[in-house]
């Protein structure tokens, strides 16, 4: 009893594992493109704001081209 409750255990989060899998390739196209995009407002609101406080707008491009992607998100990401 108990080893074909293990088994079912096993297939159930087997499949989960596969399901996860699948709904994060048919999302990937989607997330993609709009996490770039949310990069880009980012930064263009970054710009705009720094230029109405009074900083040069060459020097404003320049500080929000070295955003990288884990300032965007707010959190740390060791791997990034």
């Amino acid at each position: 009893m108990k080893q074909t409750l293990n088994l079912v255990m096993t297939v159930i989060r087997f499949c989960n594992v596969i399901l996860r899998i699948l709904i994060f390739i048919v999302l990937l196209p989607v997330l993609v493109p709009w996490i770039l995009l949310r990069l880009w407002y980012f930064r263009f609101v970054l710009v705009k704001n720094m230029t109405r406080s009074g900083m040069p707008k060459k020097y404003a491009k320049q500080l929000a081209r070295e955003t990288k992607l884990k300032n965007f998100l707010r959190f740390s990401i060791p791997a990034l």
